[in-house]
């Protein structure tokens, strides 16, 4: 009887391991809900990390940057030289927002005003991006006016109909690159 009980424990132990084990096996993996599933939803259709060239004209001038083994290299006046850490962080956020952050609202071509280029700043653009990837153009946006609340700004994209209203931290991006001067 002494050696039924002693042999009682260890038997428990293992019916309980043989139960989880089966259970493990029988059930789905838990869902992570608390992991965001990635969509990009942005104006740039195109893997941001494809993109080779851009070029950004501003009030300042026209500045124009290749990458080239995963680094940015100024191109504007053929000196190649390449960009300081903080200007290549920039601009390769600046890349990835076109292609991550969604519009805010999207005007088609029936909402529009009469002359929606001059009802947006978009006549004279305060910033104007080509982006390019090793076959050429894939984008050419500009950006207008500030929306009445000044969050968020106009942009046109070169090919559409639609105009759009992005948040404001995409053409701030923009802006850093633009401000390193010619």
């Amino acid at each position: 009887m002494a050696q039924a009980k002693s042999l009682l424990g260890p038997f428990a132990a293992l019916l309980a391991l043989m139960y989880l084990v089966v259970m493990w096996q029988a059930g789905a993996p838990p869902e992570r809900t608390h992991l965001i599933k990635y969509e990009a939803k942005g104006v740039l259709t195109v893997d941001p990390e494809t993109i080779v060239r851009v070029t950004v004209r501003g009030k300042g001038g026209t500045q124009t940057f290749e990458k080239r083994g995963g680094a940015w290299f100024k191109t504007a006046h053929g000196d190649g030289a390449a960009v300081p850490k903080a200007m290549s962080d920039a601009l390769s956020l600046a890349v990835r927002f076109m292609n991550t952050a969604n519009p805010v609202r999207v005007f088609e071509a029936n909402e529009l005003p009469a002359d929606p280029s001059k009802a947006f700043g978009l006549d004279d653009p305060a910033l104007s991006v080509t982006l390019s990837t090793e076959n050429g153009k894939v984008l050419a946006a500009d950006f207008g006016n500030l929306s009445s609340d000044g969050f968020l700004h106009y942009m046109r994209v070169e090919g559409r109909e639609s105009y759009f209203l992005m948040s404001r931290f995409v053409l701030q991006e923009w802006q850093k690159v633009a401000k390193a001067g010619p």
